[in-house]
């Protein structure tokens, strides 16, 4: 017998937003059939992700808003499925599935990672005026995501990942998520030199500017800076106002397969998130993959990083270079307390982080919006992660870390 459908709606198939659509579509493979339609700029799926075994990918094309809008009626007609989840509140995704739960009947639930309208320019007079056509042309321009914000609390059901969003949209936690088998520990001989890890699509907000002064008041022989996961010709490299030695190593793109290695690789982990309207409704998805591959972590006082590093990782204040460049001496000079803040994040992520804690909220909500049932009262994600206490030996050892 068939197995109930879900199609899930991602806003952006051939861009980073894909990973958190298909973290959230295996976590529901266990229970339905999963099917991912998205627009693509390119009509492709993003590389790191197009080869995974078990994924039903359907990319559509669209040059303009316009196009998007006339392709949305055939996009609905081929959709097979019990409940659509539209991935962000934009055209190509919420657009779609308002547009396609008025035609099939079906419900519609909405995922939010982040907080869109942080994104976007205060002043919409400038918003324009930087955009120009592309404001009314592009399907993704933040016009109809302005829009579409009003619209969130007319769908069936919310998933968020952060506190910030659960506070000011409502709806079920479902933080971010990986698999427990997947990202593991994996045990290696030690690096001839301590290795300290940056992983990710390098933007403004992700604070990888700090990091480098940080790095630079470090002037440290027995440790190297690698920046994996940005392509070596991203314009956001290029415009890095720091000139590196050959402690800096620029590593690109990798598969989404070859990150656990690479976490695995990695005696520290640094994600310097800046304070900005963008970041303060995030979780960092590399966050909860290096407590899941057990890595000592040092992150930044914003959003709900706090909360996910309490009692098993260094949290410094937000764009203070300094408090930085001494949470890494001490870790650098530390390996026994890297060790145990790595266990104890290992053993924080099986509780809060792993698919397998976190997929029964996300399957219940489906099969109650399949049934046509009321919901169940959400998992509030401040009281979900301070329930549990910090470990006391770890927390001493960071008491003169922590800003």
């Amino acid at each position: 017998m068939r197995r109930p459908i879900v199609t899930i709606l991602s806003s952006e198939m051939d861009q980073t937003p894909l990973i958190r659509d298909y973290a959230l579509a295996r976590m529901l493979q266990s229970e339905f059939e999963v099917h991912l339609v998205g627009f693509s700029h390119s009509g492709q799926v993003w590389e790191p992700l197009a080869g995974e075994q078990g994924m039903d990918y359907r990319p559509f094309r669209a040059s303009s808003a316009m196009q998007s809008w006339l392709e949305f009626p055939r996009i609905a007609r081929a959709i097979e499925g019990h409940a659509l989840y539209a991935m962000k509140p934009r055209n190509t995704s919420l657009g779609l599935g308002l547009f396609a739960r008025s035609r099939l009947g079906v419900p519609l639930a909405l995922d939010m990672d982040d907080w869109e309208q942080g994104f976007f320019c205060q002043s919409i007079y400038w918003e324009m005026r930087l955009l120009r056509s592309r404001w009314l042309s592009d399907p993704l321009s933040p016009l109809y995501t302005r829009i579409l914000d009003h619209k969130i609390k007319t769908t069936d059901a919310i998933t968020v990942t952060s506190s910030f969003l659960q506070n000011r949209y409502g709806g079920e936690w479902i933080p971010h998520t990986r698999d427990p088998r997947v990202f593991a520990p994996i045990d290696r001989p030690p690096h001839e030199k301590a290795r300290v890890v940056f992983l990710g699509t390098v933007r403004p907000h992700k604070g990888l500017v700090e990091l480098l002064v940080a790095w630079s008041r470090l002037r440290r022989t027995d440790a190297e800076l690698h920046i994996v996961g940005t392509p070596p010709d991203s314009r956001h490299l290029a415009e890095l106002p720091l000139p590196f030695d050959d402690s800096v190593h620029f590593d690109g793109l990798v598969p989404f397969a070859e990150v656990p290695a690479r976490l695995a690789d990695a005696d520290i982990v640094v994600i310097p998130q800046r304070e900005e309207p963008s970041s303060r409704g995030q979780l960092p998805t590399k966050l909860i993959e290096a407590m899941a591959m057990g890595r000592a972590t040092i992150s930044t006082a914003i959003s709900d990083i706090p909360l996910w590093l309490r009692g098993c990782g260094v949290v410094v204040p937000t764009d203070d270079a300094p408090a930085l460049a001494g949470a890494l001496d001490r870790l650098l000079d530390d390996p026994p307390l890297r060790g145990r803040l790595g266990e104890a994040a290992r053993r924080r992520f099986l509780r809060f982080g792993s698919s397998d804690a976190v997929a029964p909220r996300l399957i219940e909500i489906f099969r109650r919006l399949i049934a046509r049932e009321p919901l169940s009262p959400p998992t509030l994600a401040m009281q979900a992660l301070g329930e549990e206490s910090a470990e006391e030996h770890v927390a001493e050892d960071l008491s003169s870390l922590s800003g």
